[in-house]
């Protein structure tokens, strides 16, 4: 609660990622992601991972240098620690998104893991769930 007696909520409540039993939101990682020199805009995901539960995999545009990669790891890791450090970052040409510019988590993730993705017909650019699922070694989408 602010000063002023305002609640500010970021993200949904349902939409969190549970890294290593600890719980973290899509858009927190992203602001991290958007500290680093090289990002302009980011999507976070959470995957199956056999030891920590589930581990994050962060897709960005921006700057494609490893470099930028390195700073992406870094802003996250100074920003929530490093268990939250994620699995990879890829850099990618667009993110899927609605007509209306909201990025769709859930299909990126659907892409990347190689499942049904469901009704794309809202999407603006559903050409980049193919570069996604490439990105996870899946090549029928």
């Amino acid at each position: 609660m602010t000063r002023d007696g305002y609640f500010y909520l970021y993200g949904r409540a349902d939409d969190v990622i549970k890294v290593a039993g600890k719980r973290v939101g899509p858009n927190e990682v992203e602001d991290a992601v958007l500290r680093a020199h090289g990002a302009r805009e980011s999507a976070c995901i959470g995957i199956p991972d056999d030891l920590k539960g589930e581990t994050l995999v962060i897709f960005y545009m921006g700057e494609n240098t490893e470099t930028t990669r390195k700073n992406i790891l870094e802003s996250i890791q100074n920003s929530l620690g490093k268990s939250f450090a994620p699995k990879s970052v890829f850099w990618i040409s667009n993110l899927p998104r609605t007509r209306s510019g909201k990025i769709m988590r859930r299909l990126v993730r659907a892409a990347f893991l190689g499942q049904d993705l469901g009704d794309t017909s809202n999407l603006e650019n559903p050409e980049v769930l193919v570069e996604i699922a490439q990105l996870g070694g899946n090549k029928n989408v």
